[in-house]
């Protein structure tokens, strides 16, 4: 049984997502100190490790790592949906998720790609969808792993899962 309140788990939580993002793809509007610090020093392997550290977070999360297993995604699939998610554009800042990572950390969102790629949804929907999404989250301070993320995807969602 975990102590922690729940709160103060998503707020880890958000902030290791984050800390991790910023290794993976600093913002572009980084400037000064913060762009010294992010920008100049992130080499493509320092990127790719950062990714790996990233990985190794989201399989120590009991929920994702049910994804993940029941989806039989392993790490180098993580990785290619990662490079799927930037090629379509996701990669991107908004607010302080990097859509691309933020939308691999939550199982709602996970779910939700996992599934529009196995039904052959058009990118630029899921694009829409998860842009939406993460700006909300942003706008109106909603917990990434509510259900309202894709209610259409919710009977998708492990039981346990759901709120």
């Amino acid at each position: 049984m975990n102590l922690l309140p729940q709160r103060v788990q998503q707020w880890l939580k958000a902030s290791r997502v984050r800390e991790l993002s910023l290794r993976v793809a600093p913002p572009p509007d980084t400037d000064g100190l913060a762009y010294l610090e992010y920008g100049r020093q992130v080499t493509p392997s320092i990127r790719w490790e950062a990714l790996d550290d990233f990985i190794d977070f989201c399989e120590t999360d009991a929920e994702l790592r049910e994804v993940l297993e029941a989806s039989n995604l392993d790490r180098k699939g993580f990785k290619e949906l990662y490079m799927h998610l930037a090629a379509m554009g996701l990669n991107q800042w908004v607010d302080d998720h990097l859509v691309a990572l933020s939308t691999l950390a939550y199982p709602e969102s996970l779910v939700y790609v996992l599934q529009s790629r196995r039904l052959r949804t058009d990118p630029t929907d899921v694009r829409a969808s998860l842009l939406r999404y993460w700006t909300g989250v942003a706008t109106h301070g909603r917990d990434p792993d509510a259900a309202r993320l894709f209610p259409q995807r919710r009977s998708h969602v492990p039981h346990h899962a759901r709120p």
